[in-house]
């Protein structure tokens, strides 16, 4: 990323640049268990990215186990 970076994504750069490199490549899923930062790193390169940017929260959906 360049230019300033919304306080939000501190300590998680690579984690948006990763997720930006392969969204660059064709549609992608973005996954992880609650409160490892998807939601974050998903709204940063939302914010940065030219076309559509879909968000589906999976907490909640059958299937979907926390990891504890």
């Amino acid at each position: 990323m360049s230019g300033i970076r919304p306080p939000e994504v501190i300590g998680r750069v690579r984690e948006v640049e990763a997720a930006r490199a392969a969204l660059a490549r064709g549609p992608g899923l973005l996954w992880g268990p609650p409160g490892v930062g998807t939601s974050t790193v998903l709204r940063a390169v939302a914010a940065r990215w030219p076309g559509p940017v879909v968000h589906v929260p999976c907490r909640g959906l059958p299937g979907v186990e926390p990891v504890v």
